[in-house]
């Protein structure tokens, strides 16, 4: 019923309860002009009546054996109380994870003993898990917010019920929830934007604007970004890469979150600047971050503020983690790639047959292009071979460059190995020691993968080395 633009709640009294109230139906005001927070507050009144009307008629019902029941709430005081379930949950559940596990698991908690008391868990009624839900809507969270705290909340009770084989419901486990059209989805930074702002990072050069920069190009979380170690930050290699891992103060969301990320021009850029900051610290930002913790939410509100100036309306910081992903699209790059790149979760077929670092290397390669900005004679057609006679002739001899390689070899060291060999072989493809301990260090990388490209590569050269001829691979 609408009286005056505001919604009513109506409803006749069943008949069989009609001596327990003194009118014969019930009706009051929802205080809402809102046709949908009407339906969402009259579903939960509805669910609350049901439950308290089933209560009265429960109560009239001629029960056989009463007299043994157990009486004063005895049933519930043999379970674990609210706040003893989430310690049980922490004890098994929270063995190496971080702060933020268990900070969640007890905040949660705290919400619902603030509302409803720290009771046995069995007493907790669907009703309350309503009331619960209204309280923490009310309180100003989001549905999506609303229902990872109803989430946390099932988990915890649900170990408590199977740990201690009680023989009760879980009253959070099918709470109802509303519909959230007004949450406005994160929207991606346009590539006009991005640049603007790029080029007002290089401009203002700080410690807030690299890390602005460093995220506007890698995709990163922005807790990704602020809990970086300088040393996982690598721009001395010939691709430049972040080795993205968790940290004592700063985990990862997921397992597939921990990954190489390729560093492209304004990435770089801020790296290179942020490696030569003087600041005396281990950490690549550490306005943000110590050995305490990282303070992902407050670097949040202060990028946020700053960049809400140069962006479209509900652009964030993580904002640009969704252009990354749009981006790498664009230039149709595999849809197994940019999850790799992003830590997104993929479901694609894995590296057994490519491996992902790999493609990311012909994604940086194909988006950098050929000049690499390492050294001048990569603007110049003369490759570096052409000076491998040199080197042995100043290195003492094939003779020396080969002992050298066997001390790579000894040392497990295969890959600096075949780059002191292939300068011997690129001069002389018959000298017998560098063929002979070529073949060896193919031997020993051969079963340290598991990568059908790579095992059919170092068959196919073992071969080669070996005096036989290869056909092409094949599929």
């Amino acid at each position: 019923m609408i009286r005056d633009g505001v919604y009513y709640y109506v409803r006749h009294i069943p008949y069989d309860l009609a001596s327990v109230y003194s009118v014969k139906r019930l009706c009051f005001s929802l205080k809402t002009k809102s046709l949908k927070a009407a339906i969402r507050t009259s579903m939960s009144v509805s669910q609350r009546l049901e439950d308290y009307w089933l209560g009265l008629r429960l109560q009239n019902i001629d029960i056989p054996a009463i007299q043994v029941v157990r009486v004063n709430d005895e049933a519930d005081n043999t379970t674990l109380c609210l706040t003893e379930a989430c310690d049980l949950y922490l004890r098994l559940k929270g063995v190496g994870k971080d702060k933020v596990f268990i900070r969640t698991a007890t905040r949660n908690t705290e919400y619902v003993t603030k509302l409803l008391g720290d009771r046995p868990i069995s007493s907790y009624s669907s009703n309350e898990a309503a009331k619960f839900r209204d309280w923490c809507i009310e309180k100003g969270m989001g549905i999506k917010t609303v229902k990872r705290v109803f989430s946390s909340i099932r988990a915890i009770i649900n170990l408590a019920i199977a740990e201690e084989g009680l023989e009760c419901t879980n009253a959070f486990a099918k709470t109802y929830f509303p519909e959230d059209d007004s949450n406005k989805l994160r929207q991606p930074v346009p590539l006009e934007d991005i640049k603007k702002v790029q080029s007002l990072c290089r401009d203002i050069d700080d410690e807030m604007r690299w890390l602005i920069a460093l995220i506007s190009d890698t995709g990163m979380r922005l807790g990704e970004a602020a809990g970086l170690l300088k040393e996982d930050i690598c721009v001395d290699s010939p691709i430049p890469y972040i080795g993205l891992k968790p940290h004592p103060w700063r985990g990862l969301k997921t397992k597939g979150s921990e990954r190489l990320i390729p560093l492209t021009k304004e990435s770089t850029w801020a790296s290179k600047r942020l490696l030569k900051a003087d600041n005396h610290s281990i950490f690549a930002f550490p306005r943000y971050c110590d050995e305490t913790g990282c303070k992902a939410n407050s670097a949040s509100g202060g990028l946020n503020k700053w960049l809400h100036q140069y962006v479209p309306e509900n652009c964030v910081i993580h904002s640009f983690r969704h252009s990354l992903r749009d981006r790498l699209r664009a230039v149709e790059c595999p849809s197994d790639i940019v999850d790799a790149i992003g830590g997104w979760k993929t479901s694609g077929v894995g590296q057994g047959y490519g491996k992902v670092s790999w493609s990311i290397r012909a994604i940086w390669e194909s988006y950098a292009g050929w000049f690499h900005h390492q050294s001048t004679t990569e603007l110049y057609s003369v490759p570096a071979q052409s000076i491998n006679a040199d080197l042995i002739e100043l290195a003492g001899g094939v003779n020396a460059l080969v002992k050298r390689a066997n001390d790579k070899f000894s040392s497990k060291e295969y890959e600096q190995a075949l780059h002191l060999l292939d300068i011997v072989l690129s001069v002389n493809p018959s000298e017998l020691s560098a063929v002979t301990l070529s073949i060896q260090v193919h031997e020993a990388l051969l079963p340290l993968t598991d990568n059908f490209w790579l095992s059919a590569w170092l068959n196919n050269q073992l071969k080669l080395l070996k005096g036989g001829h290869t056909e092409a691979l094949k599929v």
